[in-house]
C-alpha cells in the first residue's frame, strides 16, 4: 500500500462543506485527503454572500430548520476556533436583519409567515423579533426610502465572509495535517465486498476507510457505480457588489433580494435564480433588476460604484433537502451535498455533525434521519 496516498478520509470535492467536513475530521485526529477536481476555493462556495440568515428562508420543513438554526448557534465557536487554527478573521458580523414591508397588509402577511417558520424550527425566535413602524420612527433607518411602511427586526443573524471562511478552513485544515490535492478528479469509487476501499482518479488509487462524497451538484456522478439514486440540479445565481460611502449594518431582506453590506464599505446585492441552468455567464438583465431592487429599498445605492458581478451553480435537491450521512449498502461511504443556497449557514453544523458521527458511529442529532442518503433509492428485496 502507498502510505502517501492513503487516509482514515478522503473527501471527494473541495467545496465549503467539504473542507467543513475535513477540517472537523482532522480535529477528531483523523487522518484526511481532499481531492478537488479544479483549484480549491473556485466554485460556487465563494459566490456567495455569506448570509447566516435562517429567518430570511422562513423554512417549511422543521428538519431542515433545525438544521440551519443549530448551525447558526454554532457559528461563533465555529469562528473563533478557526481563527485559533488559521490566524483568518471571518468577518463574523451579527449585527442582525432587516425585513421590510410596503403596507400595514403586507406587514400582517409577513408576521404571519415569520410566526409559522418560528413555529415549524421550534425555536421560539419569533418572540425576539421587533416591529418597527417607520412612519411613526422614520429617523430609525433613515437610509431605508421612505416608502417603507415598517420592518420586522430578527437580531442575532448576520454574516461571514466566504473567501475568509474558505481560506480559514485550508488553512485550520493544513495545521491539523490535512491534504490538497488539486486537479484530482474521482472517476471511480472503490469497494469490495460492502466495503469502501478508495477512489479512482487519472493519477492512480486513492485508498481510505471512509469516501465522503461533497462535489456540490456533480455529487451524482457516482449514482450508478453505488447503486444510489439521488436528485441533484443545478441553479443558477447572480450577485452583484458595490461600494458606497454610506455606512449600515444590518442585512437588509426584502421581496426576494438580500443587501449584505461587508467591510470596507462593499455591498453584497443578490440573487437571482435559474433552475437547470449549469453556465457562469453573468446576464446584465438580470444584475439591472438586482441593483434597481436595492435602490428601491435604498436610495442612496444609485451612487454607489459597481465593483464585480459573478455567477455560482447552486447545488439544490428534488425535495429541497440536502444528502447527509452513511450509505448503508457500502460500508464507509458517506454523502454530504445538496446544500443548495445554505452551503456557508449549514457548513458548520455539516462538518462537526458528520466528523462527530464518524468518530462515534452515532448520529449526532435526531434530525439529520431527514437528510438519508438513500431516502430515494429503492433497495432490492431480501428474499430468505
Amino acid at each position: 500500500m502507498d502510505l502517501s496516498r492513503h487516509s482514515d478520509v478522503l473527501v471527494v470535492g473541495g467545496s465549503v462543506i467539504g473542507c467543513s467536513v475535513a477540517y472537523e475530521c482532522a480535529k477528531l485526529g483523523m487522518r484526511v485527503t481532499v481531492l478537488e477536481r479544479d483549484v480549491l476555493s473556485h466554485g460556487t462556495s465563494r459566490a456567495a454572500a455569506g448570509m447566516l440568515a435562517p429567518t430570511a428562508e422562513r423554512f417549511e420543513n422543521k428538519d431542515l430548520a433545525h438544521f440551519a438554526y443549530t448551525s447558526l448557534d454554532l457559528f461563533s465557536g465555529w469562528a473563533e476556533q478557526l481563527w485559533l487554527d488559521s490566524g483568518v478573521d471571518l468577518e463574523l458580523r451579527r449585527k442582525g436583519l432587516l425585513i421590510p414591508v410596503h403596507s400595514q397588509q403586507e406587514q400582517t402577511l409577513v408576521g404571519t409567515e415569520l410566526q409559522i417558520a418560528a413555529e415549524v424550527a421550534e425555536t421560539g425566535a419569533s418572540g425576539h423579533i421587533q416591529w418597527r413602524n417607520l412612519l411613526a420612527e422614520a429617523g430609525m433607518y433613515p437610509y431605508i426610502t421612505p416608502t417603507v411602511y415598517g420592518v420586522y427586526e430578527v437580531p442575532h443573524e448576520g454574516h461571514v465572509s466566504p473567501v475568509k471562511l474558505m481560506e480559514a478552513l485550508i488553512a485550520g485544515s493544513r495545521k491539523r495535517g490535512v491534504q490538497f490535492k488539486e486537479y484530482q478528479e474521482v472517476k471511480k469509487i472503490i469497494y469490495e465486498n460492502s466495503v469502501i476501499r478508495g477512489v479512482q482518479t487519472a493519477e492512480g488509487t486513492w485508498s481510505a476507510e471512509h469516501v465522503i462524497i461533497c462535489a456540490g451538484v456533480n455529487s451524482d456522478s457516482f449514482n450508478e457505480q453505488t447503486d444510489i439514486r439521488t436528485n441533484f440540479f443545478p441553479v443558477k445565481g447572480e450577485l452583484a457588489v458595490v461600494r458606497t460611502d454610506y455606512v449600515f449594518d444590518s442585512i437588509l431582506y426584502g421581496n426576494g433580494t438580500y443587501i449584505v453590506p461587508k467591510s470596507g464599505g462593499h455591498i453584497y446585492i443578490g440573487a437571482t435564480s435559474h433552475p437547470h441552468r449549469y453556465d457562469r455567464k453573468v446576464n446584465v438583465g438580470s444584475i439591472t433588476n438586482l441593483i434597481q431592487s436595492a435602490i428601491s429599498y435604498i436610495p442612496s445605492l444609485y451612487e454607489a460604484e459597481l465593483v464585480t458581478a459573478w455567477a455560482g451553480l447552486r447545488p439544490a435537491t428534488s425535495d429541497g433537502l440536502p444528502y447527509i450521512g452513511p450509505v448503508s449498502h457500502i460500508k464507509g461511504l458517506w454523502l454530504a451535498a445538496g446544500h443548495y443556497r445554505n452551503g456557508i449557514l449549514l457548513s458548520a453544523a455539516t462538518g462537526i455533525g458528520v466528523a462527530s458521527w464518524i468518530h462515534s458511529g452515532k448520529m449526532p442529532w435526531a434530525w439529520m434521519n431527514a437528510f438519508d442518503p438513500l431516502r430515494h433509492t429503492v433497495m432490492p428485496q431480501v428474499v430468505h
